[in-house]
């Protein structure tokens, strides 16, 4: 009886030292550049059903054509950022990232608000670089008003970032009373 209580008492403490022992990770996001884009080279498409759409289109590149915040809701206009990880321990990174907009309803009748994925970003000279967006594929997806991205990693949120989406290329000239983050 003594024996398994002492075997899990010192795997607790083997795993509470082994803890303690690795580097904290400081982990610091930053904005790259940002804006509309098109993409370079095609796209790779998969399902991702918690998506808005339903699915997630990865450029191999992208070409940033406007430097902008305020994006134009208009079927075919892509946005979005490239963005660099530092101050993390050896390996990949894994985020999750969770994007927030304002209502839309789909085509089967329900609402979404947002949602979210996970991402695996590979660390190469001590940095993982990427790239998110979003794409207005469909037309019940242009909604306009704020589209936040955020980017969670195990220690916390480590990004957070916005677009404002305007129905009209004349919206887009209205300055926020707010900065977008």
């Amino acid at each position: 009886m003594k024996r398994p209580f002492q075997f899990a008492l010192c795997a607790a403490a083997f795993a509470a030292a082994a803890l303690a022992a690795q580097e904290p990770a400081n982990r610091k996001a930053a904005i790259g550049d940002y804006g509309v884009f098109e993409p370079v080279g095609g796209e790779v498409e998969v399902a991702l059903p918690q998506a808005t759409s339903g699915a997630k289109r990865t450029p191999r590149s992208i070409r940033f054509v406007e430097h902008t915040r305020m994006i134009l809701a208009r079927k075919g206009v892509r946005f979005g950022f490239d963005y660099e990880i530092t101050g993390g321990k050896k390996g990949p990174v894994d985020v999750m990232i969770i994007v927030t907009h304002p209502p839309i309803q789909k085509p089967d009748g329900s609402v979404s608000n947002g949602f979210k994925f996970k991402e695996r970003i590979p660390v190469v000279d001590g940095k993982a670089r990427g790239f998110t967006g979003y794409s207005f594929d469909h037309d019940y997806e242009l909604a306009p008003g704020e589209w936040k991205f955020e980017f969670w990693v195990r220690e916390g949120k480590i990004l957070e970032w916005s677009f404002v989406a305007c129905r009209e290329d004349r919206d887009r000239n209205w300055v926020p009373l707010y900065e977008p983050r």
